[in-house]
């Protein structure tokens, strides 16, 4: 499970755009590739833990392919030398630039290298060490590439080391291992290699090879794209086709529609694709000033009914009082107690404050279903709930958030800000904000929402962390995200995060008993008259019961 979900996204938008490109990331691309102006990407799947493969290789698929737009002029070498990235000659061409690009460009983007450095690792472990000297007879420019594979390992070695440990060469078939030996005696070879910073340094170093190899680039059989060859064809061994197609693939067309770099198998199509949250600004006049005034004033009545935040306040000053515990070891000295210590130097004389409520320990957030299915009645009871939520735990001291979710136009998500949990809760403006989001109640895809508040409440510093869901149980957005997948999406995120047991969650109905459906810790209010009771039991459960020693 990720709880950086919603920030890896919008670091990952800030690398792409960063490097020219744009992010297309969709279910529909199987596989990383790049056209020049966009880099298209399966999805991120939030349920991905963050030390696992497939975050691993998704994070490597987008750097690699960024790194490839930050050097745009290896395109244009390619086309002025007129290389055929599919020949013997363009697959030389692409090893070494795939380590220039991974090599210059280390440190780039922070906190990043590590996952460039395990995955392409990973990769070769995987991929690429069982094909090594196992050619099929009469083969001859497998050894090569396979031998210039191995020299790239080698000069990888200071931030790859655990090739340092392989016997990379002891692999290669006697043919393979002689290509190294004439590659490594080169006096300059490996120093131009690990030193490229241009694009004419990659083709001079790639020239240098060819040379050492005594391979002609001129000669049109080896700048040409070969035959396919089919699997019954090439019984023996993999050949060097089909070898050259895992370690380097086409980056010569400048559209690019199918270049893709490496086939990762273990990204994999999603069945939910997380959408990004807009903000919606809510501190505006009202948009229909007779409808809205009206609105707020049956807010303003609806909220006099119920003072929870009264009794709550009787019912902490019992709890909440400080008390000096004595006979204690250590302390500070209790005075009237020092008589003791000439008859028992052993006697406890020391005293300690005790104190039983500490509201800093526990950050809530409060998240509100705005979607349509929560209209007239649901929608104001949920807005009484929550207006009396927040003012208890302003009451408490709490620090809490208060965020509504809907979508924009069907085809967003749309978050509001209801109180952030930097501001002190006020009546008067969660009023005008409910009234003002009130106007965009559309569908809800309740797992992307409950993902980003989970990530949220993981900043802050309280050892105990809540988040309340007030809503009828129903995600639905298959309007705006093309899946009819909501309910079970929320499902997966919600048993995800009550397993790994960071993140209290407690779910509300509002008029309906859906959320039974998704929550292992609910309550719900069918009936307006039934909300004081159950607020009350739920905050004497779920907040104060954990706030005391």
């Amino acid at each position: 499970m990720n709880l950086t979900y919603t920030a890896d996204i919008k670091y990952a938008r800030m690398v792409s755009d960063k490097c020219g490109l744009g992010l297309k990331i969709d279910a529909v691309n199987t596989q990383p590739r790049t056209d020049g102006r966009y880099i298209y990407l399966p999805p991120l799947d939030p349920l991905w833990s963050k030390s696992s493969p497939e975050y691993r290789d998704w994070w490597f698929s987008l750097l690699h392919e960024s790194f490839h737009n930050i050097h745009s002029s290896d395109f244009d070498l390619i086309k002025d030398k007129k290389i055929d990235m599919r020949s013997f000659v363009g697959s030389v061409l692409n090893i070494v630039m795939d380590f220039k690009i991974e090599t210059c460009n280390r440190g780039e983007f922070a906190g990043r290298d590590s996952l460039v450095h395990q995955a392409r690792y990973a990769f070769a472990a995987d991929k690429i060490y069982r094909h090594l000297g196992k050619s099929p007879p009469g083969d001859t420019l497998k050894p090569m590439l396979e031998a210039i594979w191995v020299l790239d390992a080698l000069c990888r070695i200071p931030w790859i080391p655990e090739y340092k440990a392989d016997d990379l060469a002891g692999r290669l078939s006697p043919d393979g291992l002689g290509h190294l030996e004439t590659l490594l005696s080169s006096s300059t070879l490996f120093a131009n290699y690990q030193g490229q910073k241009t694009s004419e340094d990659t083709y001079n170093v790639q020239q240098e090879i060819l040379t050492l190899l005594e391979i002609d680039q001129d000669d049109p059989a080896n700048n040409k794209s070969p035959e396919p060859v089919e699997v019954e064809d090439d019984p023996e061994g993999m050949g060097w086709t089909k070898f050259s197609a895992i370690v380097a693939s086409d980056h010569g067309d400048s559209n690019r529609e199918a270049g893709v770099h490496i086939e990762y198998d273990v990204t994999q199509d999603s069945d939910w694709v997380p959408m990004e949250l807009e903000e919606k600004d809510l501190d505006k006049p009202f948009p229909e000033p007779v409808r809205d005034r009206a609105l707020a004033a049956q807010f303003d009545d609806l909220f006099s009914q119920v003072h929870l935040s009264k009794k709550i306040r009787r019912e902490l000053q019992s709890m909440a009082r400080t008390r000096i515990v004595t006979q204690k070891r250590r302390g500070r000295v209790h005075k009237r107690a020092l008589y003791k210590t000439a008859a028992d130097s052993n006697a406890k004389v020391f005293k300690q404050r005790d104190v039983r409520f500490s509201p800093k320990s526990t950050a809530v957030m409060l998240l509100q279903d705005w979607s349509g299915s929560m209209g007239h009645t649901k929608f104001k009871n949920a807005c009484v709930a929550t207006h009396e939520l927040g003012r208890v735990l302003q009451a408490l001291q709490v620090p809490f958030g208060i965020y509504g979710f809907s979508t924009l136009s069907m085809v967003r998500n749309l978050l509001f800000k209801m109180k952030s949990f930097s501001e002190t809760f006020r009546t008067d403006v969660y009023r005008d904000r409910c009234v003002n989001a009130s106007h965009h109640m559309h569908s809800n895809a309740d797992g992307d929402y409950i993902l980003w508040a989970a990530e949220q409440l993981m900043k802050q510093k309280a050892t105990r962390k809540i988040l309340f869901v007030l809503s009828d149980g129903s995600p639905a957005a298959h309007d705006c995200h093309g899946s009819n997948n909501a309910m079970g999406f929320t499902q997966k995120v919600v048993k995800k995060i009550e397993a790994m047991g960071l993140i209290e969650i407690y779910a509300i109905g509002i008029m309906d008993r859906n959320v039974d459906l998704i929550y292992k810790h609910r309550c719900s209010i069918d009936r307006s008259d039934e909300l004081e009771s159950k607020l009350l039991s739920v905050l004497r459960n779920k907040i104060l019961a954990g706030m005391t020693s």
